[in-house]
């Protein structure tokens, strides 16, 4: 239930009488503002007077008005509220000298300054006139009447995005009027007010009166049509414009007879649906790499909610040569434009290579609310749509070791010697121990990046000749995340920093020979207080070179490349330089590469340098996905 409100602020909201306009109607702001409210129950002390003060002026300053027996009335200039804008408004009774009144105050007449959402509001129209407000009861005092008020909303809308099933599916309303009872009661099709273009249902009321709600006439409350889909239970988002009071997210209500107006469930207007055939693409390369798909045996396929999720087929097909290793398979769909066509996950069926389903895990970015799947929207008009080419589990050939390789590592203990700025955390204080202590690593066993061992059972690092430096070598298999997760420990104890504080690296160079990529040495604990991550190839630095040149540097890792482009006007084209993928190198004047490591740890740092010459360049890092 959504209702946040006291029992007395319910009482008040927006007139609904003022709700039914389009927006495309000439938004012209009214010039004038007609108030009246009767003061019968609570009295009006002799000598005081009654004032209207809103937004409508600024809340500027107390508008007296006249009298007529207990009714009082009077027209003020609108200066500040625009067509369509909520108006709010207060009656307050004042003291000659334009003062409160205590005494009426204290009677609890609640005509003093209730706060955003408190206040009488209304949804001004779209008109030039004056605007004569509704008749009111001061502080909705008046003897509690019944009406009949007739409730409409419109669910065309919810039907075209499938939100709404009419065969099966439930409408209900509720609100201060019933209670929030939360869905017990229901709207039913007014199909004699259906209305029909080209064979679509473009506007579908459910209605039904309500004949129980004894309150003062002219009080307000608050509502929110809800639909059960599938005995799941959906409220609908209402749009600021009218709600009740900003971030109340209920509709207004006015206890009198008459018809509410036909709004659109959440506000959302219906669209004429479009048909979009769907071009489904994926990029298998990186899975043949690794041996986890062979075109000649395997097959692959989409599946999703346009097809129940189907993993049995129809199969994708190869592109021709040279993009053979991307599959393609279309689908025609019909639904409302900007919403959601289809979730979806790219499959490799079962008996590929002896497996059973495979079913990719596309990366947090590109998943729809992080349940997993891909999604893809229908856009504004009928036609095709080739949706973007992904690799399969967004694996691209810069993530993945595409062959087995080995990575040292190598940590300085430093930090935790005796004396060190660390070495409380350690052997309870009395910090590490050279030659008698030894360093665990732990976070990847038997070759796969994230697996993490029992801490007392995490391979034991070598001491490099009386220390304070430790080194092992691991192997890393095909198919891991070149972006590494590791944890140092002495003495097979988890105590360099807390849990899920860890280091995290990239393997810049595939290497299988001697100690493989070294990753630059890291310092015990520079994790703690948050885990620490090196970037994946760094900020591209320029400066300037010697016989003209400028260099440019960064962090080298695979398949990430260094483009050029003389201008920045779309559409701007860039230029792919040779050889910059992932190499350890110099590039000269000559753009000849030269067999040099770029200073730092191998494969640490990778630079350029070019001509600077007479034209403009602009420079970037790309990573083909």
């Amino acid at each position: 239930m959504k209702q946040l409100l006291s029992t007395k602020s319910i009482q008040r909201g927006l007139w609904m009488g003022a709700l039914l306009f389009s927006a495309a109607s000439v938004l012209a702001q009214p010039a004038n503002l007609s108030f009246q409210v009767d003061t019968s129950v609570v009295g009006v002390p002799g000598g005081d007077s009654v004032s209207v003060n809103g937004n409508f002026d600024g809340w500027s300053g107390n508008h007296i008005l006249t009298p007529s027996g207990s009714v009082w009335s009077g027209t003020v200039a609108n200066t500040a509220v625009g067509a369509l804008q909520p108006l709010e408004y207060q009656f307050r009774i004042l003291l000659p000298n334009g003062n409160t009144d205590p005494a009426a105050a204290n009677s609890g007449y609640g005509y003093s300054d209730f706060g955003p959402g408190n206040n009488y509001c209304v949804i001004l129209p779209s008109s030039s006139a004056t605007y004569a407000l509704p008749y009111q009861y001061f502080d909705d005092d008046g003897t509690p009447t019944t009406y009949n008020i007739k409730f409409q909303v419109d669910m065309a809308e919810q039907a075209n995005l499938g939100n709404f099933v009419p065969a099966t599916d439930a409408v209900y309303g509720n609100g201060s009027f019933e209670g929030w009872a939360n869905n017990t009661w229901q709207l039913f099709p007014d199909t004699s007010a259906f209305v029909t273009n080209s064979g679509n249902i473009v506007s579908m009321p459910y209605t039904n009166t309500y004949t129980t709600w004894s309150i003062s006439p002219g009080a307000e409350g608050t509502l929110q049509y809800t639909l059960n889909h599938d005995s799941t239970i959906t409220w609908e988002s209402v749009t600021e414009t009218f709600a009740y009071g900003t971030g109340s997210g209920n509709r207004p209500i006015l206890n009198a007879a008459g018809t509410l107006p036909l709004v659109n469930f959440s506000d959302v207007p219906y669209t004429p649906p479009v048909t979009e055939t769907f071009n489904f693409q994926v990029d298998m390369s990186v899975q043949i790499a690794l041996g986890n798909f062979d075109p000649n045996s395997c097959t692959v396929t989409v599946a999703g909610t346009m097809n129940g999720y189907n993993t049995t087929g129809p199969a994708m097909t190869p592109l021709p040569s040279p993009n053979q290793n991307i599959y393609t398979y279309s689908y025609t769909l019909t639904g409302a434009p900007s919403y959601q066509a289809a979730q979806f996950k790219y499959v490799i069926e079962a008996g590929c290579l002896g497996n059973g389903v495979n079913w990719e895990n596309p990366s947090a970015a590109n998943q729809f609310q992080s349940d997993g799947n891909r999604y893809v929207n229908f856009p504004a008009t009928s036609g095709t749509v080739t949706i973007p080419t992904v690799y399969y589990s967004d694996d691209s050939l810069a993530d993945v070791t595409t062959t087995p390789c080995l990575v040292t590592f190598t940590v300085d203990t430093t930090p935790i010697l005796p004396g060190g700025p660390l070495a409380a955390n350690i052997n309870g204080g009395s910090g590490f121990i050279l030659g008698f202590d030894w360093v665990s690593f732990n976070g990847i066993t038997g070759g796969v990046d994230g697996s993490w061992s029992a801490w007392n059972d995490a391979a034991e690092m070598t001491e490099i000749g009386s220390g304070p430096l430790y080194t092992i070598t691991v192997p890393v298999n095909a198919g891991q995340p070149v972006d590494l997760v590791y944890k140092y420990g002495v003495d097979g104890q988890d105590d360099e920093a807390g849990v899920n504080d860890n280091h995290d690296r990239y393997i810049r160079i595939i290497s299988n020979t001697g100690s493989g990529y070294i990753m630059p040495t890291d310092l015990f604990g520079n994790n703690q207080n948050g885990s620490t991550y090196e970037p994946s190839m760094g900020n591209l630095a320029i400066s300037q070179a010697a016989g003209g040149n400028v260099q440019l540097a960064w962090l080298g890792r695979p398949a990430v490349q260094l483009e050029k482009t003389s201008s920045l006007t779309p559409p701007i084209t860039w230029t792919t330089l040779p050889s910059t993928d992932g190499a350890v190198l110099t590039v000269t004047q000559g753009n000849q590469l030269q067999g040099v490591v770029a200073g730092g740890a191998l494969g640490t740092n990778v630079s350029t340098t070019f001509s600077t010459g007479s034209a403009q360049q602009y420079y970037r890092l790309f990573s083909p996905q």
